[in-house]
C-alpha cells in the first residue's frame, strides 16, 4: 500500500498523467453508454411497434374481412357492427376497438379515440380542462377536407 502511495505521489507526472487519461476517458464511456442506452430503447420500442401492428393486422382480419366474406355481397357498415351477420364496423367503431385491441396487446401503450360528438352506444368522455383544451387547437388547426 505505501508502494502505492508512493507512486501516486511522489512523482506527479504520474498522478497527472492518470488524470488526463481519466479525464479523456470520460467522454468515450458516456457515449458508450448512450448508444447502448439508445440500442435498448429503440429495441423496445420497435418490439411495441411490431406488437400494435400485430394486434391491427388480427383485428382487420377477424372484424373486416372475415365478416365482409360471410355477408354473401351485402356488407353493411355499423357501430353494432357484432350483432349483425356480415357487418364491419363503422371507422369510429374500429377506431375504438382498436384502442382496446392496442392497450390488450401493450398494457404501456395507450391509445384513446376522443370525439366532441358521442358515439351511438358508447359513453361520453370527461375530459380535464387541458385534454379538452388541447382537443379544441388540435381541432382548429385541422382543415376540413374539401369533398
Amino acid at each position: 500500500m505505501d508502494c502505492l502511495s508512493d507512486c501516486l505521489t511522489t512523482p506527479p507526472r504520474i498522478l497527472f498523467f492518470v488524470v488526463a487519461l481519466a479525464l479523456v476517458m470520460l467522454p468515450v464511456a458516456v457515449r458508450l453508454n448512450l448508444v447502448a442506452l439508445s440500442e435498448r430503447n429503440l429495441s423496445r420500442q420497435a418490439s411495441n411497434l411490431n406488437g400494435i401492428i400485430n394486434g391491427f393486422r388480427g383485428y382487420y382480419a377477424a372484424n373486416v374481412v372475415a365478416r365482409a366474406r360471410e355477408a354473401e355481397g351485402n356488407v353493411q357498415t355499423l357501430h353494432n357492427h357484432h350483432q349483425v351477420k356480415g357487418a364491419i364496423p363503422v371507422p369510429a367503431t374500429l377506431s375504438i376497438e382498436l384502442g382496446e385491441t392496442v392497450h390488450d396487446a401493450q398494457n404501456h401503450v395507450g391509445y384513446r379515440f376522443v370525439s366532441d360528438y358521442p358515439f351511438l352506444g358508447q359513453p361520453s368522455h370527461d375530459l380535464p380542462p387541458l385534454k379538452r383544451g388541447r382537443l379544441l387547437l388540435s381541432a382548429a388547426a385541422t382543415p376540413l377536407p374539401l369533398h
